[in-house]
């Protein structure tokens, strides 16, 4: 139940992963310009130049792993080198490997796996950097800006955790997932 239902979710977390992380590198780009502009004015401009410079590596490096993982599945690459070895006469030289479906199960979870401490590192540096730069403006509007970030996301959770199933979802069918075999018509 657990693998089906990560099987079916892999293919949409990898495409929100690669959308929150592409928003993620083009807000601290856009924040990096903006301080660059203004120069170390005080401490807490430093501050948030620094959140967002330390935040930007783990963001490319989170992005270009999952679509990596994603073309690579998409191209079937372990495939398409079998083969040629294959019809080279060399299969005898490939070491002994997993079957392609879970050598790829394993790559994608290991990936989905990075990225996500990469994203709590990105979305950290993210806050700090946000803050500080509020913090510059005013401090009462950093803090305003912490107490809805904290009282935000307990409800969001709340929402997300409490939501009914949908219909169908219990018997254990993604209804938008696609089936290994083709349909056949009458």
């Amino acid at each position: 139940m657990i693998t089906r239902t990560f099987d079916a979710a892999t293919p949409w977390l990898l495409d929100l992963g690669t959308w929150i992380f592409g928003a993620l590198i083009g807000f601290d780009l856009l924040m990096l310009a903006a301080l660059l502009t203004v120069g170390p004015a005080d401490r807490a401009v430093l501050i948030s130049t620094a959140a967002f410079a330390v935040g930007l590596p783990p963001e490319v490096g989170a992005f270009v792993l999952l679509r990596l993982v994603r073309d690579l599945e998409a191209t079937k690459i372990e495939e398409v080198a079998a083969r040629s070895m294959a019809e080279a006469g060399l299969e005898h030289s490939m070491p002994a490997v997993l079957a392609d479906s879970q050598r790829t199960a394993q790559r994608t979870a290991a990936a989905l796996g990075v990225s996500y401490g990469l994203l709590f590192v990105s979305i950290l540096s993210a806050l700090t950097g946000l803050t500080a730069t509020l913090w510059h403006m005013g401090w009462w509007i950093a803090v305003a800006f912490l107490a809805v970030v904290t009282i935000t996301q307990p409800l969001m959770f709340a929402v997300i955790l409490r939501s009914p199933p949908r219909a169908g979802a219990s018997a254990g069918a993604h209804p938008a997932a696609p089936t290994d075999h083709p349909a056949t018509e009458p």
